[in-house]
């Protein structure tokens, strides 16, 4: 009988090799490692082996499981990277910081208008009126954000502070803490000569904001928001700041004509600034029934039409007043120079992307630019008229 040899160790036909590994042992690494630490734990402590279908096993050992961990991680890395960035420019969209221009603005005209008149303006009272301005309108953008919730006008903004919070109450809680501390503020700051005048129009000012956008008057909703825009910005606020920063007592009857031809022309450029703001919202407010300017007029084609001339408002109606004297021609020259570019800018932003409803949106950052240049540029006209002696 023929002995029986067994064939030599390795792999025999039709039997592929099966060789089982050793679970790998844990390295120590650094908890708070780089992400190529983090792989190399993974394939130190866990490996997986599977059969092919020619029989070669496959672990995490191979260079090509290597590669696909690592992009899988690259795009999960990346995707996280997009989010942080997408909830960054909300945020930064949230906070309107150009929009603090229609607080700084008031301030420095009426500021500009009482160094006009008399030659001299305090510094730091100036200062404490910007601060406690810039309180307001913060109370004015978180209410409108909080309010807005309340009506679901802004459920498809997601750069809505309530949408980004998650929280309404806290959100309408900390624009009263704002409007409270405007308040004690400009109590404080406003002068002594005219002081109950000053805070009669910053009264009314503040309580058009409410009357704007708070339950249950909404006038916004029914189309009316750029008046009380209008008067809250100009006429009311530039004289109330105005009166608060005049060392003498001066009566609201005789209140210089300047001052009421420069708080006509911010009260113009600010109405500006709300009236470009609704272009991008058309569909929401058209949905909930906010009547706003562009929803009433049928669309944006025909509001831009209006914005054409309106930006050409300001700049016509500085030719009379420095032709009766009641500005000096400096500020004709300044505005002409500093701020013409920027109403252009503005009609050529919005016939080129009104119908753009994502490009759109920047349109009131652009009517900011006019705001701003052209009451800075209002501010150095009355300041080198007083300082030149003209």
């Amino acid at each position: 009988m023929p002995a029986l040899t067994l064939p030599a160790r390795g792999n025999h036909a039709g039997f592929p090799r099966f060789s089982p590994r050793k679970a790998a042992v844990p390295k120590k690494t650094p908890l708070f490692g780089c992400r190529r630490n983090k792989l190399r734990v993974a394939r130190e402590t866990i490996e997986i082996e599977s059969r092919s279908s020619n029989g070669k096993m496959v672990s995490l050992e191979d260079p090509e499981t290597e590669v696909s961990a690592e992009t899988v991680m690259d795009k999960e890395e990346h995707v996280t990277l997009e989010q942080e960035q997408q909830t960054k420019r909300l945020w930064k969209a949230a906070i309107k910081l150009p929009m603090y221009w229609v607080a700084v603005i008031p301030v420095m005209v009426g500021a500009s208008l009482a160094f006009f008149e008399y030659g001299r303006v305090p510094f730091l009272q100036t200062t404490s009126l910007v601060t406690a301005a810039v309180l307001i309108i913060l109370w004015l953008n978180l209410s409108n954000d909080a309010f807005d919730a309340k009506t679901g006008a802004d459920e498809a903004k997601p750069e809505s502070v309530v949408n980004l919070t998650g929280n309404r109450s806290v959100v309408l809680a900390g624009s009263i803490v704002a409007l409270i501390a405007g308040i004690g503020l400009l109590a404080t700051s406003l002068g002594t000569p005219n002081f109950s005048t000053s805070l009669g129009l910053l009264a009314f000012s503040i309580a058009c904001g409410y009357v704007y956008q708070g339950p249950p008057f909404r006038w916004s909703y029914k189309g009316l928001g750029e008046p009380l825009c209008f008067f809250a910005f100009g006429p009311s606020a530039v004289t109330a700041f105005f009166l608060a920063l005049s060392p003498a007592a001066v009566n609201l009857a005789h209140v210089p004509m300047s001052v009421w031809i420069s708080s006509t022309l911010v009260g113009i450029t600010t109405t500006l600034v709300l009236f470009c703001s609704h272009f991008h919202q058309h569909d929401g407010d058209k949905a909930v029934g906010k009547l706003s300017p562009i929803v009433r007029l049928g669309g944006t084609s025909p509001a831009v039409e209006i914005l054409r001339w309106s930006c050409k408002t300001p700049f016509v109606l500085l030719v009379p007043t420095v032709s009766a004297q009641w500005l000096p021609w400096t500020v004709l020259v300044c505005c002409g120079v500093l701020a013409f570019r920027s109403a252009n800018d503005l009609v050529a932003f919005a016939v080129k992307n009104h119908q753009d409803l994502g490009v759109i949106a920047r349109l009131k950052v652009v009517a900011l630019n006019l705001h701003s240049s052209f009451g800075l540029a209002l501010c150095l006209g009355l300041v080198l008229a007083r300082t030149a002696g003209l």
